[in-house]
């Protein structure tokens, strides 16, 4: 039989000798018992080799996944990789090597992706001089235990404005902190926790300020809204010194921070054409729903006609702004600086508009 590979020592049935499950009945689900994972784990990290490439000793004795391979200098010499495991691999479901709580599921190539999300993730607490190691899902609680000065409501911060500090609160099993730094005079939005169960819902934040004003002694409320979806960790960053050259107090900002989470709107849908979960979706005109990948393939719905998209058919991940702040579609307010649309939804809305002229049209003319 030929080798997998040139120059290999191991043939393919030496290869697949070492992932056989024996006396097990083939795999049809592509789901295998417990017990037998341990042989799909890296020697190096421990980790289950379940995105490519994976490489393996020439001797049989163990397998390395594609961070691992390399590390040592003889690795070249020592390994190949195993693409007839590669391809038996992609028929499979992974567990989470982390924690046996965790009830996430991946299959190959998707390990990535549920680490940036994994509650059981290791992570460093970030409060200034801490440094202890916890997973990610605790994080609240040893805020609670260990930093219980700087937890605050969502409601309104009190920040100092000539210091560096720090607010924590929770809104929706993730753990937000709020920290302005003075010397970039940049008020700094971190969301560093995620529940035990992640599930899929959009955040928006607004954050405005009371004490400031503009020239002409008139207040100034500035909205600045950012989407997270189901995301693990990430950063917002504002200017309020350059947002806001006029203020009646030098020494503190007053922060007033909301967090809207319509979860009930946000559920995940099942496409009506291919039968998959999405969370991005599109209504038609009768109860059906498409995702938007097949959005992509068909433009026009099979019922009227007209694009899928109209008056009441926006997707998914702008229903937070639109429940926060949906008169931002009137003329007076789009030409004023009291409210800032987001980039991504000012073509959203310039569509929005045109699809509602459709759709009134087509009755219309019907």
């Amino acid at each position: 039989m030929a080798n997998c590979e040139p120059n290999s020592a191991l043939n393919c049935s030496e290869a697949l000798s070492m992932f056989q499950l024996q006396g097990q009945e083939p795999i049809s689900t592509g789901i295998i018992t417990k017990e037998h994972f341990f042989l799909l784990k890296c020697f190096g990290c421990s980790g289950y080799l379940s995105e490519s490439p994976v490489y393996s000793a020439k001797d049989g004795s163990c397998n390395k996944c594609h961070k691992c391979y390399g590390k040592n200098a003889n690795d070249s010499n020592s390994y190949f990789r195993n693409l007839l495991y590669e391809t038996f691999a992609e028929k499979l479901v992974f567990p989470c090597h982390r924690s046996s709580e965790c009830t996430g599921t991946i299959r190959w190539g998707e390990q990535s992706s549920h680490d940036q999300t994994c509650a059981y993730k290791a992570i460093t607490c970030p409060y200034p001089g801490c440094g202890v190691s916890i997973e990610m899902f605790q994080i609240y609680s040893h805020f609670q235990g260990a930093h219980t000065v700087s937890i605050a409501n969502p409601v309104t911060i009190r920040i100092l404005a000539n210091n560096w500090d720090l607010v924590a609160f929770r809104h929706g099993g993730r753990l937000y902190l709020i920290h302005y730094k003075t010397r970039d005079g940049m008020l700094w939005l971190d969301v560093l926790a995620v529940t035990k169960r992640p599930y899929p819902c959009l955040f928006s934040v607004i954050v405005t300020d009371g004490t400031r004003y503009y020239a002409g002694a008139e207040p100034c409320v500035a909205y600045f809204t950012r989407n997270l979806f189901d995301m693990a960790a990430m950063k917002l960053k504002l200017p309020l010194h350059s947002l806001f050259p006029y203020r009646n107090d030098s020494s503190t900002f007053d922060i007033s921070v909301q967090v809207h989470s319509p979860c009930a709107q946000l559920h995940v849908h099942t496409c009506s054409l291919c039968g998959m979960a999405s969370e991005w979706d599109f209504r038609l005109c009768g109860a059906e729903i498409i995702c938007f990948s097949c959005h992509q393939n068909q433009v026009l719905c099979p019922h009227c006609g007209i694009e899928f998209m109209d008056k009441t058919n926006y997707p998914s991940t702008a229903l937070p702004f639109l429940t926060m702040a949906n008169c931002v579609r009137t003329a007076s307010l789009r030409k004023s600086n009291a409210v800032r649309v987001p980039p991504p939804y000012r073509t959203l809305y310039n569509r929005a508009e045109d699809y509602t002229e459709k759709a009134t049209s087509h009755n219309t003319a019907v």
